[in-house]
């Protein structure tokens, strides 16, 4: 499978799980964590904006890979920041996703997918 289909494939992935992290934090963190509501549809607005930035990745748009580099940092520093208790599932999960996405986003946002003229297999040489 091509790297930049497994980088938007772990960006959908973290995407749809920080909106569910939004949409049931209690569920997911406990009830001793330090969250608003305004944190959670925070929370919830990023998740959907990265599922459908691994939409577009899906694409090959590069730009979009970047973007869900950024977003996948931003979602979990989120869910650090709120006090999540680090021992719990739902952090684990967390932080795997993020580390995961980041580090395949990263790669797939660097790959080169495209040959230059002169390295174009299918290019033949020329004698004379």
């Amino acid at each position: 499978m091509e790297l930049k289909k497994v980088a938007a494939a772990a960006s959908l992935l973290d995407g749809a799980w920080t909106v569910a992290a939004g949409a049931f934090w209690r569920q997911i963190f406990g009830t001793s964590s330090r969250v608003h509501s305004a944190d959670n549809i925070i929370l919830l607005a990023l998740g959907i904006v990265l599922v459908i930035d691994s939409l577009v990745c899906f694409r090959g748009v590069l730009e979009a890979f970047y973007a869900s580099f950024v977003l996948a940092i931003v979602a979990a520093l989120g869910v650090v920041s709120w006090g999540v208790n680090l021992g719990s599932a739902g952090f684990v999960v967390t932080a795997l996703l993020a580390a995961v996405t980041v580090i395949v986003v990263a790669l797939g946002a660097r790959r080169k997918t495209r040959f230059t003229e002169e390295d174009h297999p299918l290019n033949l040489p020329v004698f004379g």
